[in-house]
């Protein structure tokens, strides 16, 4: 069977019952044991008053500052009933936050109770009234029935998975630490928000580290981590955003270099009261009240897949619209070219002539040549009349006395339009 965490209420709470003349005290009394205020407040008296409150539970405990070193002093002081049994107050008095004034154990889990709290106070030696913690009835009725509490996970806590690194100090079971850089802590859990309370050593590194955390594998959120000069004793390194109550997990990161990483317990916010790893759980949880988790929800509320099929949907209009722009580009360039190919088609038809030139005249030694070549004599041919680049003949002169076949132009054009112009064909010599 699953053992119970600790519940917290803060001062505030609807079912702590004030009676005598009370204020509401949001300083933090900052000094040599300067541990945080839960919920940054506490009730204050400086008369005669009482506090009360009812629960269900094996053991009670009420905390808030105390000022009082010496305990006869003047006319101050208090006494814890539960039931309308008085129990002996805590022997030592330190100054401090979050001093233990009532502390009651060894109560039937299954019973109702209610612890008073009877006050004597005086402006010298005030009484405060930080919060009650409660070991509760692991009845699920008194689970649903709780409301505006948080749970305390111990280092020990079964739900809690340590990486590389994690260590106890020296002689102290009750805390854990990591000067190793890299390591991790991870842990599941039912809620809705996550405090994470720590402290630094006296012997330690006066200088800050830095750490991150995530939150259901969402982005990392840096935080520092505090030297031995700058706080003592226990404090809120982060807090978390509000998330819906349902299952969740939190993971942490030690990045170093100096001041250790110091875990002295986890504060969830409507948390599972019985300390047990929540995948051993149905879909039902702990069977308290569980609220829907958005799929990631935009700043308009919609979901993140919503949004990415509309950015892909606009994305695949824009490159359509930009492809079919590029290809009315291409077909307006082509026929540009088109017009300007066929202009100059035009102007270069219109410039065409007949042909007017006199028949050429030919030398007699070439028509000697031709005389021969016609009668089937190639011997003496001649191929030039003179030296030429690559044996290509300068300058060919015929005799105007010979009568070889040539082209006579006919003095038809081709039409206007086309493009090329194809020189006429010539009868081989």
């Amino acid at each position: 069977m699953s053992s119970v965490r600790f519940i917290t209420f803060d001062d505030g709470h609807q079912d702590i019952q004030y009676e005598g003349e009370w204020e509401v005290d949001h300083v933090q009394h900052e000094g040599p044991f300067r541990s945080e205020i839960v919920g940054g407040s506490q009730h204050r008296t400086s008369g005669k008053a009482s506090v009360a409150f009812s629960f269900q539970g094996r053991a009670v405990s009420l905390y808030g500052r105390n000022i009082r070193r010496d305990e006869n002093a003047g006319q101050s002081g208090w006494q814890c009933f539960v039931d309308g049994r008085i129990y002996s107050r805590p022997s030592a008095l330190i100054v401090q936050n979050n001093f233990q004034y009532c502390s009651i154990t060894g109560l039937n889990p299954d019973t109702a109770h209610k612890l008073t709290v009877r006050i004597q106070a005086t402006e010298d030696a005030p009484f405060w009234v930080d919060s009650i913690d409660v070991s509760p009835s692991a009845n699920l009725a008194y689970h649903k029935a709780l409301s505006n509490y948080s749970v305390v996970l111990g280092v020990n806590d079964t739900s809690i998975l340590y990486g590389p690194g994690w260590e106890f100090p020296p002689g102290n079971r009750l805390e854990r630490l990591t000067n190793t850089e890299h390591s991790f802590m991870e842990v599941e859990f039912i809620g809705t928000q996550v405090s994470w309370k720590g402290r630094a050593f006296a012997d330690q590194s006066a200088s800050q580290s830095r750490a991150t955390y995530s939150l259901d594998g969402g982005p990392m959120h840096p935080f520092s981590i505090l030297g031995s000069e700058e706080n003592t004793v226990q404090h809120t390194l982060f807090q978390t955003a509000k998330v819906p109550r349902n299952l969740h997990r939190l993971k942490v990161v030690y990045n170093g270099h100096e001041a250790p990483l110091v875990l002295s317990h986890l504060i969830i916010a409507q948390g599972d009261i019985l300390n047990r790893n929540p995948h051993t759980l149905g879909p039902e949880l702990d069977g308290l009240p569980i609220d829907t988790v958005p799929r990631l929800p935009s700043a308009s509320g919609r979901p993140v897949g919503a949004i990415v099929g509309g950015v892909m949907g606009g994305a695949a209009a824009l490159l359509l619209l930009a492809l079919t722009g590029i290809l009315i580009h291409k077909q307006k360039k082509q026929r540009v070219h088109f017009e300007n190919a066929q202009a100059a088609a035009d102007a270069y038809g219109a410039s065409l002539t007949p042909i007017t030139s006199p028949p050429p005249t030919y030398s007699a030694r070439l028509s000697r040549a031709l005389r021969r070549h016609v009668s089937g004599d190639y011997s003496s041919i001649p191929l030039t009349e003179g030296p030429g680049r690559s044996g290509i003949p300068r300058k060919v002169h015929f005799d105007s006395s010979s009568k070889p076949r040539a082209h006579n132009d006919s003095g038809i054009r081709l039409n206007s339009r086309m493009t090329l112009s194809v020189p006429p064909a010539y009868t081989p010599m």
